[in-house]
């Protein structure tokens, strides 16, 4: 699954649409290993891509403010402003709406999940141990101290937590210094520890400073994008586990499942260019069909924490006490903003390092009951995912029976398709114009059925014949 956006030194005079369609033939062809190899090689430009849309720079500019680098952040985003909570009160009921959303908060502790799954709490697969990564070097891999990497590699611009300081108190300390703080994310201390966290302490160290971005710079409160800086020990924490697991087997299982933007950079591009290629590939097969694209919708702060915990006991058990530590305690953590009040994060806190990782790992199921659900036909459906956007690919006849899985099965996972669905794109012939339907506020807040009839009536396509419509 290499991405479009990712070209390695010895393609520089190689067009992108060539690029992405060797690749997937080299990936249809099977040949994981020599495009795994060429990732782990590859220049990445980001910063050089004028052409960019807005749905690439917001998620360059959410990676940049999850790391902590809110100037960045903002300087990718095109509309660049902050809502701030003492500017407008409306701005905090709109962090409440999207941060607090009720009943998300987990309903049992990951002990309790491990044991009705079979497996044994004290088992040593839900510890995580930190030791040697592996990094890009000049002569290939080379094996590293993980937290003498990252210690050594903070970013010297980088916003704090709540008390204000960024990496660089950090980055003049000795790495065996940071040691048992950075353990105490990554574990449960001893009752004897030499270091003691109340329950009051270790509340503050998993909450953050709340950074309200402004997505569409309107100044308006509807679109506050909420972003989450914590404390540098957790964020040091998260990188010792994102890079010592990286390349790990659980990144394979999640690219089965065409799960697109999991820990590679540039995603976006190659998880709309995958269910594209098969929208024409079923239609050179003489297969009318349709794609779906779904948003999320708040998705981060809404998705239900027994979906994340349930996948990570099964998928991977060496995150369940960093979830335990920053999501499952008694209380929930808390975000503070900048006129000094607080809201409590019920889901996942959108600025953890691991918010993605553990999100993916949450519409896992999702996932596998869409595939499941759809019709039984010659061709099945093919359902991929960029974090929070969902696309189906399905035979034009299958789109309503799609569309309405799509509408049962979210909520289970407490996501909602009526402000998710954003687009749907049908094509009938090989080269032919694709159709764009693109709903607005009114038809999403519809049913399904409703929505698409109203728009395809729009487009004319009232009189095209779909079975089992």
């Amino acid at each position: 699954m290499l991405l479009a956006k990712v070209k390695p030194s010895t393609h520089s005079g190689v067009s992108w649409k060539q690029l992405i369609l060797w690749r997937i033939r080299r990936f249809l062809a099977g040949h994981w290993q020599s495009l795994w190899h060429e990732s782990e090689g590859a220049v990445i430009g980001l910063t050089q891509k004028k052409e960019m849309p807005i749905e690439m720079i917001e998620a360059a500019a959410e990676v940049r403010a999850m790391a902590g680098d809110l100037s960045g952040a903002i300087r990718t985003l095109r509309a660049g402003s902050l809502l701030l909570a003492e500017d407008d009160p409306e701005v905090v009921e709109e962090w409440k709406r999207k941060v607090d959303v009720p009943g998300r908060r987990p309903t049992k502790t990951w002990e309790e999940v491990a044991r009705s799954k079979g497996k044994d709490p004290s088992s040593s697969e839900f510890s995580f141990v930190l030791g040697k990564s592996l990094v890009a070097g000049t002569d290939g891999p080379l094996e590293v101290d993980t937290l003498k990497h990252v210690m050594g590699h903070l970013p010297s611009r980088a916003a704090g937590g709540l008390d204000g300081n960024g990496f660089g108190i950090y980055a003049t300390m000795d790495d065996m210094a940071v040691m048992p703080f950075v353990n105490s994310f990554l574990a449960v201390p001893p009752a004897t520890s030499s270091c003691p966290l109340d329950s009051t302490v270790r509340r503050l160290l998993v909450s953050g400073r709340g950074v309200g971005v402004d997505k569409k710079g309107s100044g308006k409160a509807e679109h506050l994008r909420p972003i989450g800086i914590g404390d540098a020990l957790r964020r040091i924490a998260a990188r010792c586990i994102s890079l010592q697991t990286r390349n790990a087997q659980c990144d394979i299982s999640l690219a089965d499942e065409l799960q697109c933007g999991v820990g590679m950079e540039g995603g976006l591009d190659i998880g709309f260019a995958i269910p594209t290629r098969t929208l024409e590939t079923l239609c050179a097969s003489g297969h009318a069909s349709a794609m779906l694209l779904t948003d999320g919708g708040n998705a981060f702060q809404s998705i239900f924490q027994d979906k994340i915990i349930s996948e990570l006991v099964e998928s991977r058990p060496e995150l369940v006490n960093f979830w335990r530590n920053c999501y499952g305690q008694a209380c929930a953590p808390q975000i503070f903003l900048d006129n000094g009040a607080s809201v409590q994060v019920t889901s996942l806190f959108q600025g953890c390092g691991l918010s993605p990782e553990f999100f993916v790992q949450g519409i896992r199921g999702l996932l596998r009951e869409l595939r499941e659900a759809a019709p039984s036909r010659s061709i099945p459906p093919t359902i991929s995912a960029y974090l929070d956007d969902i696309t189906s690919v399905v035979q034009l006849e299958d789109m309503f029976a799609t569309l309405e899985n799509l509408r049962t099965l979210r909520p289970k996972y407490g996501l909602y398709l009526s402000t998710a669905l954003r687009r749907i794109i049908i094509m009938f012939r090989p080269n032919s114009r694709r159709i764009s339907i693109t709903l607005s506020k009114d038809a999403q807040k519809t049913s399904c059925r409703t929505s698409c009839r109203l728009m395809t009536n729009r487009k004319g396509l009232s009189n095209v014949p779909m079975q089992n419509c």
